[in-house]
């Protein structure tokens, strides 16, 4: 085979050779909410796209009587399914105090998992949207907890309890 005739045989054989770069890419992380009823000591879980925590601590009033202002601790979730009814019950607050854990855990094992707990849960706000032909929903849902901790350490504890 002469020389000349190489070059073009080797450019085809790259070009139908596929190449895949290699790329650092970020772990994905599987997250899940499990919701427990202490009453009835019944719980669900549900898988969640997102998950996000605000914590306002107390601080001091600025009026005369120094008394402090409690602080609050909010969880907001993006749930990767539709409600069912005992969501729906939890929403409807027809049940008292709920507890839960959303537990993060990366698919490939490369991150330590990550476990928020809550007790005294109770429904701030909530939201469902319906879109496309295929029936599909968003829910968002927002509330309250009188604790929060996270991997163990106490992030919040409710004063008024």
């Amino acid at each position: 085979m002469k020389i000349s005739h190489f070059y073009p045989l080797l450019f085809l054989v790259l070009l139908c050779t596929q190449f895949t770069a290699v790329a650092q890419q970020e772990s994905k992380r599987q997250i899940n909410f499990k919701l427990t009823d202490p009453a009835i000591q019944t719980s669900h879980t549900y898988h969640l796209n997102n998950v996000t925590y605000i914590v306002s601590n107390a601080f001091p009033a600025q009026d005369e009587s120094k008394q402090l202002r409690e602080g609050s601790c909010s969880i907001s979730l993006d749930l990767g399914q539709d409600m069912d009814p005992f969501l729906l019950k939890w929403i409807a607050g027809e049940m008292k105090n709920a507890t839960g854990v959303i537990t993060m855990v990366s698919a490939d094992g490369s991150k330590k998992t990550r476990n928020i707990a809550f007790t005294g849960g109770r429904p701030a706000g909530s939201s469902e949207s319906f879109y496309g032909s295929e029936v599909n929903s968003a829910v968002q849902i927002s509330f309250y907890v009188n604790t929060l901790s996270i991997d163990g350490t106490s992030i919040f504890k409710s004063t008024g309890n």
